[in-house]
């Protein structure tokens, strides 16, 4: 898919006024202006909207908590100071109401980490979209938590 848009922001070149953008498969192949290819692309002009990288939160409890409050909707911590069998992604929520409010904020993908102890247990990066939390995992043991 080519992709036509007034302005591209990017992470390493700066802002693309009237850029391209090439996304084959889910993955951005290319950024610029007037890009081609050599395969049959559908284009989708975007008009005067914006593009922007999508963003990441590191170290979060999205889809582990809904509401302080309510002691039910927190899965964040387990009993102990070392526990480092425990898998963050496996607790993640993905009905969750607040991972929809993330992803219209921009963010695409989180580090969803246990809390609590010495040895919290392993990390896992998700997608903020999917149907069902192991549609959603990306990586589900991206790093050991120690605090």
């Amino acid at each position: 898919v080519l992709y036509k848009a007034a302005a591209i922001h990017t992470a390493d070149k700066g802002t693309i006024l009237n850029g391209q953008m090439i996304v084959t498969d889910g993955i951005i192949e290319a950024v610029g202006q007037n890009l081609t290819t050599t395969r049959q692309t559908i284009t989708v002009d975007l008009g005067e909207l914006q593009l922007y990288p999508g963003l990441i939160a590191a170290t979060t409890s999205l889809g582990l908590t809904e509401i302080n409050a309510v002691r039910a909707t927190q899965d964040t911590t387990e009993v102990g100071e070392f526990t480092p069998d425990v898998e963050a992604w496996v607790s993640v929520n993905p009905d969750s109401e607040l991972i929809p409010v993330a992803r219209a904020n921009g963010f695409t993908h989180v580090l969803v980490a246990p809390m609590g102890g010495t040895i919290t247990g392993t990390s896992g990066l998700i997608k903020t979209a999917g149907w069902g939390v192991e549609d959603m995992t990306i990586k589900p043991h991206a790093a050991l938590h120690l605090w």
